[in-house]
């Protein structure tokens, strides 16, 4: 911090973010409570995830043994992978809150209740987190976004996007799936790009049946895609052959 605040234009307000801990470092869970519970001039915000069994004991202790108000713990239903994704904005808004007035903005809530939780901070977050940006095929990638917030445009809930998609259906009963979604941006249900729509249909089914490594697979199938329908191949048995036939059901 000292050599940032010397180097750069800064106003004196830190803020450090991690994910993680030594599970078994008894000393560490002690000196944490021991340091919340005597917290100060300082924000300190712990989101858990609900399906991260390895982690989140953490959390609930320090929600049941730390009544300070300067300590915030929020639950998510998010494994330990995407528990970033899921809580990053209610991060942000909770340690500048006194900075800035975050809170005029209640479109930008990540409550679970609220939809419009803008996917451009997913899209951020695998942009500015994840290696090997060069080998990503961001049609998918941003397909994880538009599943958790949307169409970043026009803030269409994913409920919304598939309405739209059967109105389409239903108006062009010939539309076929994988020859639409190779047209990527020339491509447009609704005034979306819809391959991104399409993606997160996808993503849908594979966190369903799947895991988030296998999203990450999706992820990484090459800048244009060279490798996706290999990997949606093996992962859900879905190929070029019969993706019209899977995204219809």
């Amino acid at each position: 911090m000292p050599y940032i605040n010397c180097n750069y234009n800064t106003n004196g307000y830190n803020s450090i973010m991690a994910l993680s801990f030594e599970k078994d470092s008894k000393i560490f869970y002690k000196k944490l409570i021991e340091a919340l519970n005597v917290l100060v001039d300082t924000s300190f915000f712990l989101g858990y995830g609900e399906k991260d069994k390895e982690f989140n004991w953490l959390a609930k202790e320090v929600a049941a043994k730390v009544p300070n108000s300067n300590v915030l713990v929020k639950k998510y239903f998010s494994n330990h992978t995407d528990v970033p994704a899921s809580c990053f904005l209610d991060a942000i808004k909770y340690l500048f809150n006194d900075y800035r007035k975050f809170n005029d903005f209640n479109a930008l809530s990540t409550d679970s209740n609220n939809e419009n939780y803008l996917s451009i901070n997913v899209g951020g977050f695998l942009y500015c987190s994840l290696l090997n940006k060069e080998d990503m095929y961001w049609s998918f990638a941003n397909g994880v976004s538009t599943f958790y917030g949307g169409y970043v445009l026009s803030l269409d809930t994913i409920r919304e996007l598939k309405l739209q998609f059967l109105e389409e259906l239903l108006r062009n009963p010939h539309f076929n799936f994988l020859v639409e979604f190779r047209k990527g941006r020339k491509l447009s249900v609704n005034n979306h790009f819809s391959h991104y729509v399409k993606s997160a249909f996808l993503y849908e089914e594979v966190i369903k049946k799947k895991g988030f490594e296998d999203i990450l697979e999706l992820v990484y199938s090459g800048v244009k895609g060279e490798l996706f329908f290999d990997n949606l191949n093996r992962i859900l048995n879905i190929d070029k052959d019969n993706f019209n036939h899977a995204m219809l059901n």
